[in-house]
């Protein structure tokens, strides 16, 4: 992720929360790599599932936050 490739970035949390899709933090993750892609949908509905499933999460609401969603 912090080389650019986003893809292979992608690539390798999508494989990760096959395995394990109880962590929650990965989806955090793939939102900052879906807003690095400009897929800024894919981001939100990522933040939001977080919360929706650990509504104490709070790295999800400050990346909510960044984009303008309270």
């Amino acid at each position: 992720f912090e080389r650019g490739d986003y893809s292979k970035a992608l690539r390798h949390i999508d494989r990760a929360l096959t395995i394990a899709p109880f962590r929650h933090k990965w989806r955090n993750y793939r939102g900052k790599v879906f807003m690095a892609m400009g897929r800024r949908k894919d981001a939100i509905a990522d933040w939001k599932s977080v919360l929706k499933e650990h509504p104490d999460d709070e790295e999800a609401r400050v990346l909510l936050q960044g984009v303008g969603i309270d």
